[in-house]
């Protein structure tokens, strides 16, 4: 957990200048580019006038002596000056517009579904594998709210059930931790901890109630960085916490799981149920659990649906709809159709989410 943690601090230290690297690197490249493309049209008339060979070597010459000594120029000239080249002047909107292209054509090209195999239904995730140290980049960027579970998914004990009762329903869901409430989460006493429960009941203790072995419990706000809790939780040296609202409503709970997902991505054991969160299906429409993060569906899709009032796709969808969705409701916002699949009680469960050829640039529900 240390190294996670100091990893969180460098990456927030260091991410202002990788992303101004990253736009520099990005306009030297795309001016190499230009250079060569150039050359290249350029030789289309030179080839009426001269042979092919003296072609060829005028192409290469040019692009030798133009392409790769002005980029690094450009580059060094702005390093120097320290001049921003970012998203909010007009060279770094263009540059950005350029390397979105290039990289949604890549992504097309090397899509899940359309290699060697053919088309198929195949589990996929956000575009690559995230490094540790864009995890710890992530984890200085989000929030408790992003991470956390909902409060409908909590499992929760109450107060006054026995320990062995305690321990059943611990053993049933698979947890190992677990909040302890009087009435409901909103009077949460305690943590309890599964191998407190077993040696109360070794002790022959499992007629007791379970809240004379709760731990003392940790409130923390939904929109606390991830990095600052996980300093948190390393020096007060505990695992979970209960997250409230700007209200004071309970919304959900957080663990250090939870937050170390973020740095090196699942973490499953043995008694795990994996649910894919993303599946491509053959006819190239992605089915998504409504819990993953908006965030994570823009990294697979390269868009850039908003977030802010909106976490998880159900959310996104349900917000959109403007009611509770029924199965094969359907809602577009900025070239993006969802389609929600399953619905159980008044939650979404799965959307079936398809990119559009044309992007929408409003939300429109359709049914």
């Amino acid at each position: 957990m240390t190294e996670a943690m100091d990893a969180a601090d460098r990456a927030e230290r260091e991410q202002p200048y990788a992303e101004e690297l990253y736009w520099r690197l990005g306009f030297a490249v795309s001016v190499g580019f230009f250079i060569g493309l150039l050359a290249a049209v350029l030789a289309v008339f030179v080839h009426l006038w001269v042979g092919r060979w003296v072609l060829s070597a005028l192409v290469g010459l040019l692009a030798l002596c133009a392409g790769a000594p002005v980029s690094l120029y450009l580059f060094a000239s702005w390093s120097r000056r320290g001049a921003p080249l970012r998203e909010n002047t007009w060279v770094g909107r263009a540059v950005q517009r350029w390397l979105q292209w290039v990289s949604e054509l890549f992504d097309r090209m090397s899509a899940p579904g359309t290699g060697p195999q053919g088309p198929g239904t195949q589990e996929v995730g956000p575009r690559g594998e995230p490094t540790r140290m864009f995890g710890a980049a992530r984890l200085a960027q989000r929030t408790v709210r992003e991470v956390m579970v909902p409060r409908p998914d909590v499992v929760g004990i109450p107060a006054d059930v026995s320990v062995a009762d305690a321990g059943r329903r611990m053993l049933e869901h698979g947890i190992s931790r677990a909040p302890v409430y009087v009435g409901d989460l909103e009077t949460t006493e305690g943590v309890v901890h599964i191998k407190d429960v077993f040696a109360a009941m070794m002790r022959g203790e499992g007629d007791r109630p379970i809240r004379d072995y709760v731990r003392p419990v940790h409130f923390v706000p939904e929109t606390k960085p991830l990095a600052e809790l996980l300093r948190e939780m390393q020096e007060g040296r505990f695992h979970l916490a209960v997250v409230s609202d700007e209200y004071g409503c309970v919304t959900g709970i957080v663990t250090l799981e939870d937050l170390l997902e973020e740095v090196v991505g699942r973490i499953a054991d043995e008694f795990d149920q994996e649910i894919p969160e993303v599946v491509r299906l053959p006819d190239g429409t992605y089915r998504v659990q409504a819990t993953l993060p908006i965030v994570d569906l823009n990294e697979l899709l390269g868009t850039n649906l908003p977030h802010a009032s909106w976490n998880t796709v159900g959310g996104l969808v349900f917000g959109l709809a403007g009611r509770i969705p029924e199965p094969g409701a359907v809602v577009e916002l900025e070239g993006v159709r969802f389609v929600v699949e399953r619905v159980q009680g008044r939650r979404i469960v799965t959307v079936l989410v398809q990119p559009l050829p044309r992007p929408e640039s409003s939300a429109t529900p359709a049914a």
